[in-house]
């Protein structure tokens, strides 16, 4: 099956996002999350706000995920519970995986082509959880690209790992590393990061945005994209913002006042300022979204926020019904997802689909289901949100990315659903599930 095998070529992205109860982080979503997204704060794509892939991931507040899923990202989560041995967050990048735990280590799980998983491999699969070295606590966020991972640290620093071709681990090179580095210029004063496709961004404590890695479209901008070695201050956001969402080349922001300011390609209408085929070096508003957003988190070329009435609206591309809206017509302005008008906590974006959390603990998700990402016991694509199997209640965070989603249960306990063919699941095996499944030993 080639669902997975995106390239950038062919607009692929990880969503690195994740979403946390009322908050998220980025960074993990996913590439992917993530990834800002929460209605409280998220910490991307995973949690610094974003989550696992593209990204990954909700909201802000100081991601990761990806990926995660969405909100803003604050630097530690309040709502998942952070006992010794517990996940307090995740974040899913292109094909691979990973947890916070409640002491502050990393663990991660599945491709590890570029050392993404951080053992000091660069070959192999794991698809059991594996420990990232040197990084067993002092972590309070993290997020994952397609094969990159990156952590905010307890003082506020950035680490990344993983693949580095396009400069998306900010070491100041391209050259590969098989070990955690710092981000060049990173030390302190980060509150939250977000890792789109093969680029970074983070949120500082005084509100403004640094990037690195591959920052354009290559099939508009010449063969190979504008890179970044080391992190670059975003010109033209307000200051104050309190999370930010990666995709595959788009950016977006939530800002002091609660709207949304958007940036990078908008092919498909992602930028949601109601445009086509804009590519903007420098933030667009998001038309009908100035105030009210507690979270966001960005997909391959989709964009949702969660309002702080607890609704759901996305915007940009709709093939697979990943806007939720019961069709599969584009739009380049924020639109309703079915159903999901009040009642949501938490978001989390993937390739081609989406995840919301309920405010009584349920996870409903719709779009691409190729791989069963939705979570419901079928292949079958939905415009329109369905139930996740056996997870009507008990859910504290979610995180989408690629094509799998993973939930933290209200316990700490983890469960994924979707792709695994490179044991991105966690479960032990390399088996596709349409339900969720528990992560070993998590």
């Amino acid at each position: 099956m080639n669902h997975r095998r995106r390239t950038r070529a062919n607009l692929g992205r990880l969503g690195a996002i994740l979403a946390l109860g009322a908050l998220a982080l980025v960074g993990i979503t996913g590439c992917g999350s993530a990834v800002s997204v929460a209605s409280a704060t998220p910490t991307a794509t995973l949690i610094p706000t974003a989550g696992l892939g593209p990204a990954g991931s909700t909201t802000p507040q100081s991601s990761g995920p990806g990926g995660a899923a969405v909100p803003t990202v604050p630097p530690a989560p309040s709502s998942v519970a952070s006992a010794s041995g517990k996940v307090v967050a995740i974040a899913l990048g292109g094909d691979h995986s990973c947890a916070l735990t409640g002491e502050g280590g990393v663990k991660c799980w599945g491709l590890n082509s570029f050392d993404e998983l951080g053992n000091g491999s660069t070959s192999g699969i794991s698809s059991t959880p594996v420990e990232v070295a040197g990084l067993a606590s002092g972590v309070t966020a993290i997020t994952a690209g397609q094969y990159s991972t990156c952590g905010l640290t307890s003082g506020g620093g950035v680490k990344c790992w993983g693949q580095n071709r396009n400069a998306q681990l900010g070491l100041g090179s391209r050259t590969e590393s098989s070990t955690v580095g710092d981000v060049v210029g990173l030390a302190t004063g980060v509150s939250a990061v977000a890792a789109g496709y093969e680029y970074a961004c983070a949120l500082t404590s005084g509100g403004n945005v640094k990037c690195w890695g591959a920052l354009t479209l290559p099939a508009l901008l010449g063969p190979s994209p504008t890179l970044k070695v080391t992190p670059f201050r975003i010109a033209g956001l307000p200051s104050g913002l309190s999370a930010i969402a990666a995709g595959l080349d788009t950016t977006c922001a939530l800002t002091a006042k609660t709207g949304v300011a958007c940036w990078g390609n908008g092919l498909n209408g992602q930028l949601g300022d109601g445009s086509w085929f804009g590519l903007y070096r420098t933030p667009v508003a998001v038309k009908g979204l100035v105030t009210g957003v507690t979270a966001i988190a960005a997909g391959d070329d989709d964009v949702c926020a969660l309002t702080s009435g607890g609704g759901v609206k996305c915007w940009g591309q709709n093939q697979f019904g990943q806007l939720g809206i019961g069709s599969t017509a584009n739009h380049n302005v924020p639109v309703g997802v079915v159903g999901l008008t009040s009642g949501i906590t938490a978001i989390a974006v993937g390739f081609d689909h989406a995840c919301a959390l309920t405010s009584g603990g349920g996870v409903k998700c719709w779009g691409q289901n190729s791989a069963g990402q939705l979570g419901n016991g079928t292949n079958t694509n939905s415009s329109t949100p369905v139930d996740v199997t056996g997870l009507a209640s008990g859910v504290a965070a979610i995180a989408a990315s690629g094509y799998d989603t993973c939930a933290i249960t209200t316990d700490g306990a983890v469960k994924c659903w979707g792709d695994n063919a490179y044991g991105q699941l966690g479960d032990g095996t390399n088996t596709n599930s349409s339900t969720p499944v528990a992560v070993a030993g998590q």
